[in-house]
């Protein structure tokens, strides 16, 4: 025993020591965490200042302008008013014009309209003269007319006043004489606007725009707005 090396016998006595763990650096946190967060925070900056802003400065609305308990309000060039049908539904109907700028159309109404006839039969037909080279003021009429008398309850058929040439469609040609149906004639003509109103039949007339006007003039006495056909005022 005496061989063994002191040195040797020293080493072995003393007590293990715990091996180092090497030192891990933490990991940065990813920088598109902080994107995120960045986004996130201007997000929520933008949505209140809008909400300040819509308190402070609330949606301007356009000219407006009250007939016959209505209100209308001009609305990308068009008038806009809140209609109530009888069953309750409300309606938001356009108009080109507003009422009292169609008050100077005073409807022809002949001793044969009957408006009760008029308003029972189920179709509608709106004709025009499908000869006419110059058609938009005219579609613009048939087409306000279709939307708001089948907006009403009506069924709504397109018609002719005479034979189609051309690449029109086939269309039943209807006048103020046929039976059993209410006819609405659309007429472009350079003539002072006007409406009449025979039997069952609506002959609506007037040159381009002034057309249209006369069309706005025979709807709002439909929709019950100018109360009367008879109404100047």
């Amino acid at each position: 025993m005496n061989d063994i090396d002191p040195r040797l016998h020293e080493r072995m006595s003393d007590e293990p020591k715990p091996v180092p763990t090497p030192e891990v650096a933490p990991e940065p946190e990813p920088s598109s965490k902080i994107l995120i967060w960045a986004i996130a925070i201007i997000g929520i900056l933008l949505i209140a200042i809008f909400a300040i802003r819509a308190v402070y400065n609330p949606v301007q609305r356009g000219e407006t302008t009250t007939y016959n308990n209505f209100e209308f309000e001009n609305v990308g060039g068009l008038w806009q008013t809140l209609w109530e049908a009888e069953q309750g539904t409300q309606l938001i109907v356009a108009f080109h014009y507003t009422p009292q700028e169609t008050l100077n159309i005073t409807p022809n109404v002949l001793a044969s309209w009957d408006s009760q006839r008029f308003t029972e039969n189920a179709d509608v037909v709106i004709a025009i003269d499908p000869t006419i080279d110059y058609q938009p003021y005219v579609q613009v009429a048939a087409s306000e007319l279709s939307f708001k008398m089948r907006s009403l309850g009506n069924d709504i058929s397109a018609g002719y006043t005479r034979n189609a040439t051309g690449d029109f469609p086939e269309r039943d040609v209807v006048s103020c004489k046929t039976p059993n149906r209410s006819v609405i004639i659309i007429q472009d003509v350079n003539v002072t606007a006007g409406v009449q109103l025979q039997d069952t039949c609506v002959t609506i007339y007037g040159y381009r725009e002034e057309l249209v006007r006369a069309v706005d003039r025979f709807l709002y006495s439909v929709y019950g707005i100018i109360p009367s056909l008879s109404t100047t005022e």
